[in-house]
């Protein structure tokens, strides 16, 4: 349940999931897609897709939330270190401010305790204050450092669901 009172789905993202992503990521606003990319990125590669649609669930995990069996979000940790990995997430522009990204991260932080990881990262464009908004309220211990118009977020994980 968001924070709206919708009801949405979320699992771990499966390979034939793949499709789906693609055209999430069509659909998504220039904006969207730049502050997570960092870059004009107008479609994923044939190997993004292969890349981002395949995880181990312990190095490498994404949960997706679907609305109707729809993709409206999707958030990932990549393992960068024995304790630590680097988050991401983008969703759907009509679905921002809902609270999608809060519940990715909770979920994301519950698979990554299970396996070891006790720090999140995360690098997001340093205009990009609904994202720095979110870990905000997340992580009340968080540190964050600019470099380049690039700000850097490092999170310990909360030993219980934040919220």
């Amino acid at each position: 349940t968001l924070l709206d009172g919708s009801q949405v789905d979320a699992r771990s993202i499966e390979p034939g999931d793949a499709a789906a992503l693609a055209s999430f990521h069509k659909a998504l606003s220039p904006d969207s897609r730049r502050r997570r990319f960092f870059s004009f990125h107008p479609q994923l590669t044939e190997r993004e897709l292969d890349y981002f649609s395949r995880v181990d669930h312990t190095d490498r995990e994404a949960f997706v939330v679907l609305d109707r069996e729809i993709l409206i979000g999707v958030g990932r940790y990549d393992r960068v270190a024995p304790n630590t990995a680097e988050v991401a997430f983008v969703v759907a522009d009509e679905w921002h401010s809902r609270g999608i990204a809060t519940c990715l991260l909770n979920l994301l932080a519950e698979r990554a305790r299970a396996v070891g990881i006790d720090t999140f990262v995360a690098d997001t464009l340093g205009d990009n204050a609904p994202m720095l908004e979110v870990f905000a309220h997340w992580s009340t211990a968080r540190s964050v450092t600019y470099d380049d118009g690039i700000a850097h977020v490092e999170m310990p994980l909360p030993l219980t669901q934040p919220f």
